[in-house]
């Protein structure tokens, strides 16, 4: 089930999307009088369905159609995918970071890493290794990077 949380500071709208976008994405259109930019924070979404990106086309084109600029914060590994797959599902927003899949070599614990998105065209789209929490061994990327940051780097 997807939940949106809403915070309107001066003229900027923070939404932070969480659980599954699906049929029950349903936000409000945004007064582009009272909004003149809009951040989404998308670290808490697990899944995006084929439902889900239907509503989030039509929601992100309206916002796009109404000249609001939009970037995106903390991209799950599931919106990152959305991104990838789905042409046009940035609508042309910005993406300020990523969430970026690892595994440890040595437990094999999936972690996840925080990256932001100028740091990772400055480095070629090259990320370091992470320490594991768990048994702190070395945590590598657990994607093929050219596949990961595809959608990062057309844009």
């Amino acid at each position: 089930m997807f939940k949106a949380e809403a915070e309107q500071q001066g003229t900027r709208l923070n939404l932070r999307f969480l659980g599954t976008v699906d049929e029950t994405f349903r936000l409000e259109a945004i007064d582009p009088r009272k909004v003149k930019e809009l951040h989404v924070h998308c670290k808490g979404v697990v899944r995006i369905n084929s439902m889900g990106v239907k509503a989030w086309f039509k929601f992100f084109q309206a916002v796009q159609g109404q000249k609001i600029p939009v970037t995106f914060h903390e991209c799950s590994t599931a919106v990152v995918e959305h991104f990838n797959q789905t042409q046009g599902s940035l609508a042309g927003a910005k993406v300020e970071s990523v969430m970026v899949p690892f595994s440890c070599d040595a437990c094999h614990s999936d972690l996840v890493g925080f990256f932001r998105v100028e740091a990772l065209r400055k480095a070629g789209f090259e990320v370091p290794p992470l320490d594991c929490p768990k048994c702190g061994g070395s945590a590598h990327l657990d994607d093929f990077p050219d596949e990961y940051f595809g959608f990062l780097k057309k844009g």
